[in-house]
Order: C-alpha cells, then sequence, then structure tokens
C-alpha cells in the first residue's frame, strides 16, 4: 500500500506550452487544456512507472525481508519506520542499516551488510517507507514530454460525448508508446 505524501515542483508542461503545441491563441479553453496536461501525465506516469514531478511517497510493508521492493524508482531514502517488538508501541525510524539498489530502476531498498532487521510487531503492515521519488524541474526527458503533447492532442482533438467516443480508438498512439518504452519500468513491460 502506498500514497503520495506530497508533490514539489511544478507540472511538466504548461497551458502556454500546450496551447501553442495545439496552435490555440485565445484564452477560452485554458481550464479545458489544463486538465488535459494532468490527465496526459497521470497517462505517462501510469505507462512508465514513473512519476514526471518530484514526489514524496510513504509506503507501508508487511516485512523485513533481503530486499524491500517499493513502487516508484527511489532518488533518495528518507525514513524507514516500524513498531519493534517487545516495546511499548512507540515506532521506532532507521535509514542506518539500509541501502538504495543503485540501477536505472531502483525500486528497492535493501539491508546493509553485518546489519540485522529488528523484529516487529505482528500489525498487518508494520512498516513505512518513505522516499522520494520522479523528476526534477526540467529534468523529464523530451520523450515523456512529446508523449504528452500527443495525448493532449488526441483529447484536444476528439472531445465528444461518451457514445462518439467509443468509435475512436483509445488504444494508446503508437508514436507516444515508442517514445516512452525506453523508460518503462521493468515491472510494467
Amino acid at each position: 500500500m502506498w500514497k503520495i505524501d506530497s508533490v514539489s515542483g511544478s507540472v511538466p508542461l504548461s497551458v502556454a506550452q500546450a496551447k501553442t503545441h495545439l496552435r490555440v491563441d485565445h484564452s477560452d479553453e485554458d481550464s479545458l487544456i489544463g486538465s488535459f496536461i494532468v490527465a496526459a501525465q497521470n497517462m505517462v506516469e501510469l505507462y512508465t512507472g514513473r512519476k514526471l514531478q518530484r514526489s514524496v511517497v510513504v509506503e507501508n510493508v508487511p516485512y523485513f525481508e533481503a530486499s524491500i521492493p517499493l513502487r516508484w524508482p527511489i532518488v533518495s531514502l528518507t525514513s524507514v519506520e516500524y513498531l519493534p517488538s517487545g516495546t511499548d508501541g512507540s515506532a521506532y525510524s532507521s535509514t542506518s542499516i539500509f541501502k538504495i539498489y543503485e540501477s536505472d530502476d531502483n525500486r528497492f531498498i535493501y539491508q546493509k551488510a553485518d546489519t540485522t532487521y529488528p523484529s516487529v510487531l505482528g500489525e498487518k503492515l508494520p512498516i513505512r517507507v518513505t522516499y522520494t521519488t520522479g523528476y526534477a524541474d526540467g529534468e523529464v526527458p523530451d520523450a515523456l514530454l512529446q508523449a504528452m503533447y500527443l495525448f493532449i492532442g488526441r483529447m484536444y482533438e476528439n472531445r465528444a460525448d461518451a457514445r462518439e467516443l467509443q468509435q475512436v480508438s483509445t488504444n494508446i498512439p503508437t508514436t507516444a508508446e515508442y517514445m516512452m518504452n525506453p523508460y518503462r519500468l521493468n515491472f510494467y513491460k
């Protein structure tokens, strides 16, 4: 179980950038285009398994193991909190016994050599891992931004009632898929 605790930085594309792409020179549809940007960002994040904005994630895990798999790639590890067994129920926090697995798809932490995991209370999800994920402002790869532009253009051109949209293909545009594939995490392929 995971949740986004906070998001920092700006949205990867501005309304002005999207309007330039769409060749829109009025402000009548700014809020609609803004919603298309949010939808396109969500589509890219779902497909690639990567957050496009720097985000703090809190993930609950059931037990310690040799490595703890996490949902998103890790930029930095903030804390690992757990309820030690044999205590009064006060949470304990430590990052000193954990390392981030270093790779392009670094989605787990593991125990450092010569350390031992503490025993935890037998609750359903007694361990809470807090970490930072996502791209910093200006770091989103151009291919992912271009995929967003393709999604935004498609949504802008195909605004219609749901019944009419059933006649329009709902598959990911092939070009967008090719642009996103190099950034798609192996877990999602």
